[in-house]
């Protein structure tokens, strides 16, 4: 679902602190 793929994006932007 397109949710579940920004959601999971959004996580790792995040892990790779941006």
């Amino acid at each position: 679902d397109m949710v579940c793929y920004t959601a999971q994006t959004l996580v790792r932007i995040l892990s790779h602190g941006g």
